[in-house]
């Protein structure tokens, strides 16, 4: 049997127990496919080595807490995508060689009191999306292509009273507890490069470690690249030598990011971007007063007009729902089918129109799809 589906829509006592039955059935069968989606608000629990299987390739997990909150698909030697959404889990440290996507979205990370490690050498695709808990430790990546990074409201890399790291309390976890490179280092194999945050912290930590982005391409930054006279994205202009397409995707008003670029732009040090880089695209808010400092610092370090483009909405719901819906359903794509036919909001190939009007240019997306070729073979679902 190839693929094995089960939605479950009313939660009774006895659902349990003809859960645990339904997916030791599964895995006799020798599903290859598994999906479990449960819908009402109570997850359902898995305990451990339920779903080990020497047949599994793909699983999708929506909505489950594990007994012991414990993830063991290690012994899943062919297991190639593991996607987790809504579930209370601790992933554990080290994954099956053979995978190579995995995405976890609004997910409780346990231990709550410790930082878990991801180790994934052939992973090709990696999404964390707005988890609970702290932001998993990444191992070195060496397969990665792309990566979309949100660490949401619930990440515990924040501090309440500093949002640059250095509060000044010796007692802060948040500030002075992180020893390592959290993600950025395990990031620097990426050609597709997404990095969204509501703080600035967790990023800002993890350039003081001076990771290099050799083979990035394609790039998204969101306001935290703003901070602090700009620093995350003067640092991502010089450490990114083959950058070819950055986006800026500024949808907050916070103090964090607003004040602190109100100084004089003054850099340590002067450079030019890549040589690469054929096109900028700035997507923000209405009557954002950062953009004309922002085209300055471009400007500055060799950023051509012609090569910007900026898109204006109207508030940060309308740029906000913009990236979410693309983002939805270009993992739905990812999941039903195995490929991406809509570009990714923000990782698109850009290419200039020299009939615009515009003063700075127009920039259109392409239909030139990013991700890699392993991803291209149909998959239908039974359900």
């Amino acid at each position: 049997m190839a693929i094995i589906a089960m939605i479950v829509t009313t939660y009774e006592e006895e659902i349990q127990q003809d859960f645990e039955l339904w997916l030791r059935y599964a895995v006799s069968c020798k599903a290859r496919v598994i999906r479990l989606e449960i819908t009402v608000y109570r997850p359902l629990r898995i305990f451990p080595g339920t779903l080990i299987s020497q047949h599994l390739t793909r699983l999708i997990l929506h909505r489950v807490q594990f007994e012991d909150f414990s993830l063991d698909v290690l012994g899943c030697q062919l297991l190639e995508v593991l996607d987790i959404q809504d579930c209370i889990i601790d992933i554990e440290t080290v994954f099956p060689k053979s995978l190579q996507h995995l995405a976890i979205r609004d997910t409780g990370l346990f231990p709550m009191e410790t930082r878990c490690v991801i180790s994934a050498p052939g992973l090709v695709f990696l999404e964390l999306y707005d988890c609970l808990g702290w932001t998993p430790l990444l191992e070195s990546l060496p397969s990665l292509v792309t990566a979309f990074i949100n660490t949401g409201p619930y990440c515990r890399d924040n501090c309440r009273n500093s949002s640059n790291g250095d509060c000044g309390l010796e007692s802060c976890v948040e500030c002075y507890g992180i020893d390592d490179c959290v993600l950025l280092q395990g990031l620097s194999a990426a050609t597709n490069l997404e990095l969204i945050t509501c703080k600035s912290m967790i990023f800002r930590n993890d350039i003081k470690w001076s990771p290099m982005f050799s083979k990035v391409k394609t790039l998204l930054l969101g306001d935290w690249c703003m901070a602090a006279n700009f620093n995350g994205l003067v640092y991502f202009l010089q450490h990114s030598p083959i950058l070819q397409r950055l986006t800026l995707e500024l949808a907050s008003r916070s103090e964090e990011f607003l004040i602190e670029t109100s100084e004089i732009y003054n850099p340590a040090e002067q450079f030019l971007v890549s040589k690469h880089l054929k096109a900028v695209k700035i997507n923000h808010v209405k009557d954002d007063k950062r953009i004309h400092q922002l085209l300055k610092v471009l400007a500055y370090h060799g950023v051509h007009l012609e090569l910007i483009n900026i898109e204006e909405k109207e508030d940060a719901r309308e740029l906000g729902k913009l990236y979410y819906y693309s983002r939805k359903i270009n993992h739905r794509l990812v999941l039903i089918f195995g490929k991406l036919d809509v570009q990714p909001f923000g990782a698109s190939v850009f290419s200039t129109s020299s009939s615009s009007d515009h003063p700075l240019s127009s920039l259109l997306y392409s239909e030139t799809p990013i991700f890699p070729e392993c991803y291209t073979d149909k998959v239908g679902w039974s359900i």
